[in-house]
């Protein structure tokens, strides 16, 4: 979150360019984004918001919350490896926040990391057949939740 808008990094690692759609949630159509390496784009939004990100190999970033909330400084990367999914929880805010996660839709994992303020944590998330699901909520900011999903042996887009 920065300010207004939410800054959204995607990022593709293989040779040629990937396309990504982000969805802003206010009724406009869906922006197309061609990304070779990295780009960052910024959503204007409300105090509530909700977003979706579509990319290659279903991959799917949903972030919804509000700019106010204790969510507000919570930063969620994602990227493929070799071996499945890492993480990356990163939080800006003024206060440690913990966060939940969960799997959606795959066999069931769940996590609870407690991130301090200005820190970060890192966390293999497990895949299921190279596909992962996970939802990042937070009891402190009911407005907050996360949502990734995707395949990561074969593909390299990131969000």
């Amino acid at each position: 979150m920065h300010g207004e808008a939410v800054a959204l990094r995607l990022g593709n690692a293989s040779a040629s360019s990937a396309h990504f759609a982000v969805h802003s949630g206010a009724g406009a159509p869906p922006s197309s984004v061609d990304v070779l390496g990295e780009a960052v784009v910024s959503v204007p939004v409300r105090d509530s918001y909700r977003l979706a990100v579509q990319g290659p190999d279903r991959f799917r970033f949903e972030l919804s919350g509000s700019r106010t909330g204790e969510a507000a400084g919570v930063d969620v990367q994602a990227r493929h490896t070799e071996h499945g999914l890492a993480l990356e929880l990163r939080n800006d805010g003024p206060q440690d926040i913990t966060l939940r996660l969960r799997s959606v839709g795959h066999p069931g994992h769940e996590e609870q990391v407690r991130v301090a303020a200005g820190g970060a944590q890192p966390l293999a998330w497990p895949t299921h057949r190279g596909w992962y699901d996970v939802e990042i909520t937070t009891p402190q900011d009911t407005t907050y939740r996360c949502r990734v999903t995707g395949r990561s042996d074969d593909a390299r887009a990131t969000g």
